[in-house]
């Protein structure tokens, strides 16, 4: 959280940050659409961040930080 460097979060969101340690593949197509990769509670990353940024669930997710997430690969 450091190295992110305190910006202010929003105040009903908080920020959406990925631990994983790849974080390259967040410019592919694949990344954020494909339901065999990477997914967050049975979402692709496209649908958890869509309703994190829309505010369409009241229920946030904390996902276990790197090393411990069990969908860092």
């Amino acid at each position: 959280m450091k190295a992110f460097g305190g910006g202010t979060p929003s105040s009903t969101r908080g920020y959406f940050i990925t631990s994983c340690h790849i974080h390259q593949d967040i410019i592919w197509d694949k990344y954020w659409f494909d339901t065999s990769g990477p997914t967050i509670y049975n979402k692709t990353i496209a649908e958890a961040v869509g309703d994190w940024f829309f505010d369409r669930t009241g229920n946030h997710q904390h996902i276990d930080p790197y090393p411990f997430a069990r969908d860092c690969y």
